[in-house]
C-alpha cells in the first residue's frame, strides 16, 4: 500500500510538472482565466483592417496561441497573433482577416495555452465577417460627439463611441459641434474659433471722456477696464478734446475733427500801411485778428496809405489812388 500511493503520487506530479503547471507538490497548478475582454465582439471585413482585442483575467502570461475557430476548427483566411509584453492581467490580440474570410461566418477568438492533453484553451471573443464596417468615435464625456483622434472601425457601435466625431474636448460634454459659442473665451461649439461673432473692438480711454484712442484696441467680448466702445479721441490725455467737444477758436483740433478752428476763422488781410485796407496777396486765417491785419483786402499798394478803395482820385495825374483799376 505504501509503495502503491508513493508511485501515484509520483505519476502525478511528473504530469504536472511536463505540463509546467506546478512548481512543486503542494503548489496549485497556473490556469489562465479571461474575465472580460475589450470589445468584447468585433467584426472584420474580409481584407480590411485588422481589430485589436484586449484580454483581461489571471495568469495570461501563460498564453501561447491565438487562432479565429468556428466548431473547432481554424476559420480559413483569418489570422490572430498574440502581441508581444502584457502582463499576468492584460494581453493583446490582433485579428485580421484575409479576401479568402467568407461574409456572414461567425467563429470565436480562441486562445491557448500548452499542448495535448494539457492545454488550456478559451473561447474568448466573438468573430463577424462582414461586407463593411463604420468608423466610431469615442464619447467619453456623453455628449454624443465624439473625439475624433480615438476611433474604431466595426460594424456595429462599440460602447463609448458614437458615429459623428468632431468633438474638441471628449471630458467635457458642454463643448462639442452642437453647442452655442459663448463669450467665455473658450471654443465652446468645436468649430476652431474662440468667441466668434461675440467680440467687440474696445479703445483704450485714458482721459476718461468715454472716446477712446483709435491706435488702441482690444478685442474682447466683454468691457476691459479703461476701454470704451467709440473711438475717434485725437487726444487721449485731454478729457477737453472728444468728438462730442465743441471746436472752439483756440487754434486746436478741439472736436478731433481733423481742422482747426474750422467754421470759426476769418481771413485776415495785411495792412502794412495803416489804411485799414490789406494787401489780398497777404493773408492769414484766423478766428482773432492778428497784428498788422484787417478784414478789409483790395489794397493795391499796401505802402502808401493814400492809396486804397475809396480814396480821392485825381484824373490825369498817373496814379489809380482808389484801387479801380482807371487813373
Amino acid at each position: 500500500m505504501f509503495r502503491s500511493g508513493i508511485m501515484r503520487n509520483f505519476v502525478a506530479t511528473k504530469v504536472l510538472l511536463a505540463a509546467g503547471l506546478v512548481l512543486a507538490p503542494g503548489i496549485i497548478a497556473q490556469v489562465p482565466a479571461v474575465s472580460r475582454t475589450e470589445p468584447a465582439a468585433v467584426a472584420l471585413v474580409p481584407g480590411g483592417s485588422a481589430v485589436t482585442v484586449i484580454l483581461y483575467g489571471q495568469n495570461l502570461q501563460l498564453l501561447d496561441k491565438a487562432t479565429v475557430v468556428q466548431n473547432g476548427r481554424k476559420i480559413n483566411g483569418a489570422q490572430a497573433t498574440l502581441q508581444d509584453g502584457g502582463s499576468a492581467t492584460e494581453r493583446s490580440v490582433r485579428i485580421s482577416a484575409g479576401s479568402k474570410a467568407k461574409v456572414g461566418t461567425q467563429a470565436v477568438l480562441e486562445v491557448s495555452s500548452g499542448k495535448g492533453r494539457q492545454s488550456t484553451k478559451i473561447d474568448a471573443v466573438t468573430v463577424k465577417f462582414v461586407a463593411t464596417t463604420t468608423t466610431w468615435y469615442a464619447d467619453m464625456d456623453g455628449d454624443s460627439f465624439g473625439d475624433p483622434n480615438v476611433t474604431r472601425e466595426a460594424a456595429t457601435q462599440p460602447a463609448d463611441f458614437v458615429a459623428r466625431g468632431g468633438d474638441c474636448d471628449d471630458t467635457n460634454a458642454a463643448l462639442s459641434p452642437d453647442a452655442e459659442e459663448l463669450a467665455d473665451g473658450i471654443d465652446n461649439d468645436c468649430d476652431g474659433l474662440v468667441d466668434e461673432g461675440l467680440m467687440t473692438t474696445w479703445y483704450a480711454d485714458v482721459d476718461g471722456d468715454l472716446f477712446g484712442d483709435p491706435n488702441v484696441t482690444r478685442e474682447a467680448a466683454t468691457q476691459p477696464s479703461d476701454f470704451v466702445a467709440r473711438g475717434g479721441d485725437c487726444d487721449d490725455t485731454n478729457a477737453a478734446l472728444s468728438p462730442d467737444a465743441e471746436e472752439l477758436a483756440d487754434g486746436i483740433d478741439s472736436d478731433c475733427g481733423g481742422l482747426v478752428d474750422e467754421g470759426l476763422t476769418t481771413t485776415w488781410y495785411a495792412d502794412m500801411d495803416g489804411d485799414l485796407f490789406g494787401d489780398p496777396n497777404v493773408t492769414r486765417e484766423a478766428a482773432t485778428q492778428p497784428a498788422d491785419f484787417v478784414a478789409k483786402g483790395g489794397d493795391c499798394d499796401d505802402e502808401d496809405p493814400t492809396v486804397y478803395p475809396g480814396a480821392p482820385d485825381y484824373a490825369d495825374d498817373g496814379l489809380d489812388t482808389n484801387c479801380d483799376g482807371k487813373d
